[in-house]
């Protein structure tokens, strides 16, 4: 009878239990776009999953959410649990951010995702880093004199 018991419980329990997401965050790196600081994050998508695209969030040391400057127009889907149209990333993604704070400076950024395999979905996912800026000086901006046209 306990035996039976706590086979039921264990069977009730089962969809609690968490699966490690394959998703993860590949770089972040500090860089120029339109002569002002930003920050692109790349995340990684394995084959047959994908991130929800309006679920990826970036925000900084005292919260404050930033909002993409450049981001990959997603595909369309029916999500499998709500059967709702949803934009997706189904391969690895770069997202171009504004970097708020000032030169020669560290700053926390928090990324949050949430993605599926073609079976499961996983639960958000967080990463915490801490990103060194250097000066606009000294971030690689493209060499100009090898791009002239004749």
């Amino acid at each position: 009878m306990k035996a039976r018991l706590l086979g039921t419980l264990a069977l009730l329990l089962m969809p609690l239990v968490s699966v490690a997401s394959p998703f993860f965050v590949k770089a972040v790196e500090a860089g120029i776009e339109d002569g002002k600081p930003a920050l692109t994050v790349s995340l990684h998508v394995p084959q047959h999953h994908h991130l929800f695209a309006d679920e990826i969030t970036l925000s900084v040391g005292d919260g404050t959410g930033l909002v993409p400057l450049r981001k990959p127009v997603p595909n369309r889907m029916q999500d499998l649990d709500t059967k709702e149209t949803v934009n997706v990333y189904e391969e690895d993604v770069s997202l171009v951010y504004p970097f708020p704070a000032a030169v020669d400076s560290t700053i926390k950024v928090k990324i949050r995702f949430r993605g599926c395999s073609d079976s499961t979905c996983f639960l958000p996912d967080t990463t915490n880093i801490v990103v060194a800026v250097p000066s606009a000086s000294r971030i690689r901006q493209p060499d100009k004199s090898t791009s002239k046209l004749f």
